[in-house]
């Protein structure tokens, strides 16, 4: 049933039953009536589909406005514009940076340091841009600011517009119009293609073979160290044995270390693969008496925050590293494993193996895909790595497979 849409029956149309009540004279015009609310609407077909388009809300609009409306859009489309997509194109268009953010971490799975770092990112340098919509910061905005920023923090400069990159990457794909992206491609490739970004020396800060006693009788607990202290200790300890990352060691649990298969599961990893290790008789004993009296879910490193476990302790590892005479961060401890099993084994560990045993990605399609992944192959080296660091410190004597020395002994006659 057609009726005109004016102001003088619309309460009528209001009334009628659910569906669309088509205006008798503006053809395409009409009401869609449903349960819970009535607005206008336009239809007319574009090539071989037909647009349906929203006008606005009866009782925000009187029929007058959105019959001057209608007779507008309807005439645009007559002209071959789909006005739906031009208003996708548009909404996707007003998208903030602080938005387009949001998404970001609704959709992407971040580790809590990861997000940590991006956050910081987006409160400080890029506070700013928050509220600009994404496709207005453009390619020179975003050098102007990088070189800006790179005069005072180059290092941290590279991380940032890493982090900013990683959004528009992100934004290209999630805000699409047709399947079209509304920004064509990301405008922090500039840093790229003019290599602006700010030269990084790799770190190669490790603790050397002849070091290795010096640390041990630095990283074992004394009686007057706080738990806190004695905590961070241990993990300085379990890194140097297992090649772990700080917080891949900060979040064990009791329940992650099986002393029956004589493994550790790593959970909750930087790439998010499952890491499993195993360990040799005396990093077991260690993992024991560390466990000792917790429950299956307590962290092995446990503190008093919010967290429940070791965060945020460079502060403390500094202390410990001043105390015992040799500079080093906990990452330089992974860094020491690594050394070790490269080149101080008495056999040559696969590159294969090597990256099993640090949780790297293989990134060969050989790697990815046909090798048989075993945890027992760590076996071996992780015993190595522990036979050599327990020899270094003078806990282990050379060439002795079962002499094993009380390293409390040690700190008595030091």
């Amino acid at each position: 049933m057609k009726i005109k849409i004016t102001k003088s029956n619309i309460e009528e149309i209001k009334k009628m039953p659910k569906g669309i009540h088509r205006d008798s004279e503006l053809i395409g015009f009409a009401v869609r009536v449903t349960e819970r609310k009535q607005t206008y609407i336009i239809d007319k077909k574009l090539g071989q589909k037909v647009i349906r388009y929203v006008i606005g809300n009866v009782g925000t609009l009187t029929p007058d406005e959105a019959r001057r409306e209608a007779i507008n859009s309807l005439a645009r489309i007559a002209k071959g514009i789909d006005i739906n997509a031009e208003k996708k194109k548009t909404q996707a268009k007003s998208i903030t940076l602080k938005q387009a953010y949001d998404d970001y971490k609704q959709t992407k799975r971040l580790r809590s340091t990861t997000q940590a770092g991006y956050d910081s990112a987006f409160n400080t340098v890029f506070k700013d841009w928050l509220d600009v919509e994404i496709t207005k910061i453009d390619r020179d905005m975003i050098e102007n600011k990088f070189k800006d920023y790179s005069k005072e923090k180059p290092i941290a400069a590279n991380l940032y517009f890493r982090a900013l990159k990683a959004i528009f990457n992100f934004a290209i794909e999630k805000y699409c119009v047709d399947g079209e992206p509304i920004i064509p491609s990301n405008p922090c490739n500039r840093l790229n293609v003019f290599k602006m970004w700010n030269e990084m020396k790799p770190r190669d800060r490790y603790v050397k073979p002849t070091q290795i006693k010096m640390f041990f009788y630095g990283v074992t607990p004394d009686d007057i160290d706080t738990p806190y202290i004695k905590a961070v200790k241990n993990q300085c300890k379990l890194i140097l044995f297992t090649g772990l990352r700080d917080q891949e060691a900060a979040c064990l649990k009791c329940k992650d270390v099986d002393f029956e298969e004589k493994t550790i599961a790593i959970e909750d990893t930087k790439n998010h693969h499952r890491h499993i290790l195993p360990f040799g008789k005396w990093l077991g004993e260690f993992l024991a008496e560390l466990c000792k009296d917790k429950k299956p879910d307590d962290y092995i490193f446990a503190t008093n925050n919010k967290l429940g476990h070791l965060k945020d302790h460079r502060k403390a590892v500094r202390q410990i590293s001043q105390s015992c005479g040799i500079e080093f961060s906990l990452h330089d401890l992974r860094r020491t494993f690594a050394s070790i099993v490269e080149s101080d084994l008495p056999f040559t560990v696969s590159e294969y193996l090597q990256n099993r045993l640090l949780n790297h990605v293989q990134n060969d399609v050989h790697s990815k895909h046909y090798i048989q992944y075993d945890v027992k192959a760590l076996l071996k080296p992780m015993q190595a790595v522990e036979d050599y660091i327990l020899t270094q410190a003078g806990i282990k004597e050379p060439e002795s497979e079962n002499k094993v020395i009380d390293i409390n002994n040690i700190k008595k006659n030091a």
